[in-house]
């Protein structure tokens, strides 16, 4: 049981994040230029992708950043916040969790310009897709940093 609780948390974790990182991807570069091509007549099936895709961006953002606070006080106790020297592994996860509040506001904040594909604009759909390419690279950036962190002291 002490090591299968913290895999299963690790797989959601990951696999969450997977989606997340994934999602912001397919929106800035398959369905946001999509989006753009139909501003003069956007059909009912793209407005119902846009939308699905930006809630699996918030809702895999949200589950992604729970699993991994569960994850480290599962691997690494709450005693890691109190010593006040976390090192190189520290400095990753500050990093990754700046990065991460970044992913989360670009998906709650601007990105709900995809509440309604149907009045997007051509302009909105272009400043939604690179704001989305913007989450995608940081998630690629978060990825990285994370691979480190599993070497790291």
């Amino acid at each position: 049981m002490d090591t299968l609780l913290p895999w299963l948390v690790r797989f959601a974790h990951i696999g969450s994040a997977i989606v997340w990182v994934g999602a912001y991807a397919f929106l800035s570069m398959v369905m946001l230029p999509r989006v753009a091509r139909a501003a003069e007549a956007p059909t009912l099936t793209i407005q119902a992708v846009a939308n699905g895709a930006g809630r699996l961006v918030n809702g895999s953002g949200i589950a992604t950043v729970v699993f991994g606070a569960i994850l480290i006080f599962l691997t690494r106790g709450p005693a890691l916040f109190s010593s006040g020297r976390m090192g190189e592994w520290g400095g990753l996860l500050a990093g990754s969790v700046i990065l991460a509040l970044a992913m989360l506001y670009l998906g709650f904040g601007p990105l709900r310009l995809l509440s309604d594909a149907r009045t997007m604009t051509v302009e909105q759909a272009r400043r939604a897709g690179r704001l989305s390419m913007m989450g995608a690279v940081a998630g690629f950036i978060v990825l990285a940093m994370m691979t480190r962190m599993l070497y790291a002291a």
